[in-house]
């Protein structure tokens, strides 16, 4: 799956690119660890939000694959994610 095909509401299977930016990790309210950032590919680029365990696994320039996540639209804008039960990984 390419960036360029993402759509809001659809689950995201095996999307690849590198993290071209991070924010400093953060909490929400309710103490949840969370940290946005930019994913990037050939074909575009994305929001990207990293969840509790997720938050500080990777950095910069980092290569990951999203194999189970999901899009969503969130203030006007396209966001992938893992959710609760998604998958990501640092690749080579």
């Amino acid at each position: 799956m390419k960036i360029s095909e993402l759509e809001a509401n659809v689950k995201v299977v095996n999307l690849a690119g590198t993290i071209s930016h991070l924010d400093e990790p953060s909490e929400t309210p309710n103490g949840v660890k969370v940290q946005e950032g930019i994913l990037e590919d050939a074909s575009g680029q994305v929001k990207l939000t990293l969840w509790d365990d997720n938050v500080g696994k990777f950095s910069l320039g980092d290569k990951i694959i999203i194999s189970t996540g999901w899009c969503k639209t969130f203030e006007g804008e396209l966001k992938v994610s893992t959710g609760k039960y998604g998958k990501i990984e640092k690749i080579a």
